[in-house]
């Protein structure tokens, strides 16, 4: 953060803007790096995670989760390579929890692991000159999502929605901030473009609830069923091939006091009561006021199924 403060200060607080600046800059403080290094991180990670990642290359990025052994996220990352070591980039508040989980299994395996967070700054791009901006300050820009380009001493990644998700160190991170002419916005705005793609993260509060399926990791491309043997595959492989999941993670809109935390509770309007309907995974405001928010509920709702927040009875929300 206090490296953040030395590029951008003081931090924008600046809601998600409707139409997005053509070149927009997120400071990401909510995110933070886990770094493996070492000869068996490959196969270490194989054995750990639900993506193939014995099948990725330095050039591609995947969306990945660490299960317990009753197959519950721990951890909901986006996994890359910086030269030979894997980063896992997730919510910066879950790092404290999922590396002593990871850490355990790491024991028998010649891999380091180290929060990275306060030697990697990450910075998100979006808008349609993004691209064509770090290109003019010479960067590699790589051409598909979750495909990924080497920087010195940092990453650069394409993600879904146009996005662009740059890893440095601070001085690194200074110079390259200094060249690109954007409008800074919030990380929370950030968060607001997430949700629109329906990008979850797995924020403290939530780790341990969810197997990846009820966070739509199967349609994310976050799940390989053919892979072999990971913690908790057995569950949700079994999942899968069988059914009987019924949750399922919705994009919800509408109104609120305020904008509310991972793990908050939302209740779902039946005649003229409440009753308890799901949890909040993430939300975020944008300019007009409107509240968009990521949550997980029952995975047969139907499309006129209205929501309000526990903690607020006069906000109203609705399925996008």
């Amino acid at each position: 953060m206090s490296s953040w403060l030395a590029i951008c200060d003081p931090l924008p607080e600046h809601a998600l803007p409707d139409p997005l600046p053509a070149l927009a800059l997120f400071p990401l403080t909510q995110l933070g790096v886990v770094r493996l290094s070492g000869p068996d991180t490959r196969a270490f990670l194989h054995g750990q995670l639900t993506a193939d990642i014995n099948a990725l290359s330095r050039e591609q990025a995947t969306l990945a989760a660490q299960c317990d052994p009753k197959g519950k996220m721990l951890g909901l990352f986006t996994l890359c390579w910086q030269a030979d070591d894997a980063l896992l980039i997730e919510h910066r508040s879950a790092i404290s929890e999922q590396m002593p989980a990871l850490s355990k299994y790491a024991v028998f395996s010649k891999t380091e692991i180290s929060d990275d967070s306060d030697n990697l700054l990450l910075l998100g791009i979006a808008g349609e000159q993004g691209a064509q901006a770090l290109r003019d300050a010479g960067l590699t820009v790589p051409a598909n999502d979750y495909q990924a380009s080497q920087l010195d001493g940092g990453v650069l990644l394409r993600l879904p929605g146009q996005r662009l998700l740059v890893a440095l160190p601070a001085a690194a991170m200074a110079t390259l901030t200094a060249r690109l002419d954007g409008q800074w916005l919030a990380a929370s705005a950030w968060t607001a473009l997430e949700i629109t793609h329906g990008i979850p993260q797995l924020a403290a509060p939530l780790s341990g609830q969810y197997i990846p399926q009820q966070l739509n990791l199967d349609k994310l491309g976050a799940i390989n069923f053919e892979k072999g043997c990971y913690i908790g595959q057995e569950v949700v492989a079994r999942m899968h091939f069988r059914g009987g999941n019924k949750r399922a993670l919705w994009q919800l809109h509408g109104k609120a006091s305020q904008v509310p935390d991972a793990g908050d509770t939302l209740e779902l309007k039946l005649g003229d009561s409440y009753r308890r309907g799901g949890l909040v995974v993430s939300a975020a405001s944008q300019a007009d006021g409107q509240l968009l928010v990521l949550a997980v509920a029952a995975n047969d709702l139907d499309a006129d199924s209205h929501f309000r927040l526990a903690a607020d009875p006069d906000s109203e929300l609705t399925l996008s």
